[in-house]
């Protein structure tokens, strides 16, 4: 039903009746209705809130008024519902928004034919609404850059999204980040250094990315580098040689944060003192102590050319004191390594700049933004194994904080994990299989580290873990990765549960003490003895394998969405109709 009324502007109904006339175009009209409602900013900016009995109105001032003029929601239920979203929230079953016809004309770009009757208007408003949706957004971006939101909604394909790994990292990120590339125009790298090594293989051709996204193999691509991150400069500069020599233009596509930390060679001599858990030995947790401590030198400190030197002195003698009185006896020359630094500063420097706002004012623009995450969920430093974990948060809200996009930016989270398990480094690792089949994996999957070269300690898919992940992040799908990898085996054990004693363990143990005491519970499978390797369609898996699939994605309680069958791009499987092919589409 649409009233059109000359002096109060344009008037929009969706009513019981509008309902039963046109029941099979009302959820276009609804959806319609969620790029309004999923957008924060509804409530953020709104001068006045008021509930009452079974509605909700919301009032706007200055410029955002001429857009929204008055927005009254009624709902079913106040009570938060399952999922995320304003709409969701609020079991909405119409919205009746108040604006001035101008102002909507100039947004969603249609014309109001003179002496049509409301019927036809609504019909054309119908048959046009993707591009009445897309204007809409980009309009009002344009015109008032206080809004800020979602792009695009369920139905129509999904904007921006983290990937991250859903087990003790080496996945295989790096693949599923750069096989889905070209549906985005931004790759963000949120948190870690260059300790953590993206693999991918294009061809014959094999990159190992550490630092920069894998977005830049992709030509006219943005690769971010967030502020989360620690940045050794020496580091970056190697790997953007090592890219350039292979013809990809760096300079065109890479920007790095100006407030992400600067990692010294103090902060290897500090790691010595770390050796015992297992890490890289590359200075990544020292940087990030310096960061937590507020003593930590940015990127910006770095290129303030007049007090740089002042700061890095200062910090220098002090890492210097430090060594001593461990009885560590490197010395190094602060003189060297500070012109050193500000040579790397001056090459970096026409790469560097606020990267939150990039981000934000690009998401405003209508660009879509894949957040790609470093190591995984259980080396996350407050809810992985602690201690044995890195010192960033490996985790979906690490996104937000490395990168300075709100949450509600985010509108799809994907977990990556192998058919089996691997870990790299000491700690608690419940379905270690510590025989000739953990060697079997190890060697026909390639299980050594792509920065380091050590050999990662293989195991067992263990689902309380991967499900524990995916509580964590709220994981939409998960990838698996690797299938090809159990190709030979005759059983494939699965851990099931955990047990202390008699006990049965629901919640991950917080301890290592703890994990260490646990008892997985295993249930053997039946391996499908067939090649896997190279499949592109499901279909054609082994039933047995589809059947181990099944087993994980019920057991988990996240769909499998996509399956990796080799290293290469090409050998990958989609599932049609799920979840994951929607987000991807």
């Amino acid at each position: 039903m649409v009233e059109i009324e000359k002096q109060q502007g344009l008037r929009v109904r969706a009513s019981e009746f509008l309902k039963r006339a046109l029941r099979p175009a009302f959820r276009q009209i609804l959806a319609a209705i969620q790029v309004f409602l999923e957008e924060s900013v509804l409530v953020g900016n709104a001068e006045k809130v008021e509930y009452r009995h079974n509605q909700i109105e919301m009032r706007y001032q200055h410029h955002l008024g001429e857009v929204f003029g008055k927005l009254l929601i009624s709902f079913v239920n106040a009570r938060p519902q399952a999922g995320s979203g304003f709409a969701k929230m609020f079991s909405v079953e119409f919205c009746h928004v108040c604006a001035g016809l101008q102002c909507v004309e100039k947004l969603i770009g249609f014309e109001l034919p003179h002496g049509n009757p409301p019927h036809q208007l609504c019909e054309s408003f119908l048959a046009d609404l993707p591009v009445h949706i897309a204007k809409l957004h980009e309009g009002s971006v344009t015109q008032h850059g206080a809004i800020a939101g979602r792009v695009t909604i369920s139905g129509f394909g999904m904007s921006n999204i983290i990937i991250l790994g859903a087990q003790w990292g080496d996945e295989g990120k790096g693949k599923i980040v750069d096989l889905f590339c070209d549906r985005f125009d931004i790759v963000v790298r949120y948190q870690g250094g260059h300790n953590a090594g993206h693999t991918v293989q294009i061809g014959a051709q094999k990159f190992v990315l550490k630092l920069i996204p894998s977005g830049i193999l992709h030509p006219g691509k943005r690769a971010v580098i967030g502020n989360g991150l620690v940045i050794d400069p020496a580091a970056l500069l190697s790997e953007m040689q090592a890219l350039e020599s292979l013809g990809i233009d760096v300079a065109a596509q890479l920007s790095i944060s100006n407030r992400a930390h600067v990692l010294f060679p103090y902060h290897r001599t500090m790691e010595r003192m770390l050796e015992s858990i297992g890490t890289t030995s590359r200075g990544i947790g020292p940087c990030y102590e310096d960061k937590a401590g507020r003593r930590g030198i940015r990127v910006a400190d770095l290129l303030d050319t007049e007090r740089f030197g002042a700061r890095f002195e200062s910090v220098a003698a002090e890492k210097a004191a430090v060594a001593r009185t461990f009885g560590i006896a490197e010395e190094l020359d602060p003189a060297r390594v500070r012109a050193e630094y500000e040579g790397f500063a001056e090459r970096i420097r026409p790469l560097v700049c606020d990267t939150a706002r990039l981000l934000n004012e690009a998401m405003n623009a209508g660009k879509n933004v894949m957040f790609e995450g470093a190591q995984a969920t259980m080396l996350d430093l407050d809810h992985g194994t602690y201690p044995f974990v890195t010192s960033s948060s490996a985790s979906a809200g690490g996104a937000c904080t490395g990168t300075g996009v709100p949450p509600t930016r985010i509108h799809a989270i994907v977990g990556v994990a192998k058919a089996y398990t691997t870990r790299v480094g000491g700690g608690p690792f419940p379905t270690e299989a510590l025989d000739a089949m953990g060697e079997q994996i190890r060697q026909r999957g390639n299980e050594f580290g792509s920065v380091t070269g050590r050999p990662r300690r293989c195991g067992w898919f263990d689902i309380p873990q991967v499900r524990y992940a995916a509580m964590l992040n709220g994981l939409d799908s998960l990838v698996v990765t690797k299938l090809d990898v159990l190709d030979e085996l005759e059983k494939i054990p699965v851990c099931v549960t955990y047990r202390s004693g008699r006990r049965e363990v629901t919640d991950m143990p917080a301890t290592t003490a703890a994990l260490d005491a646990i008892e997985p519970v295993f249930e053997c499978l039946p391996g499908w003895r067939k090649s896997t390797a190279g499949i592109a369609n499901y279909e054609e898996l082994p039933q047995r394998a589809r059947d181990y699939l099944a087993y994980l994605e019920n057991r988990i309680g996240v769909e499998i969405g996509c399956i990796s069958t080799g290293p290469e791009r090409k050998q990958t499987i989609v599932r049609k109709g799920s979840r994951f092919a929607k987000l991807f589409q």
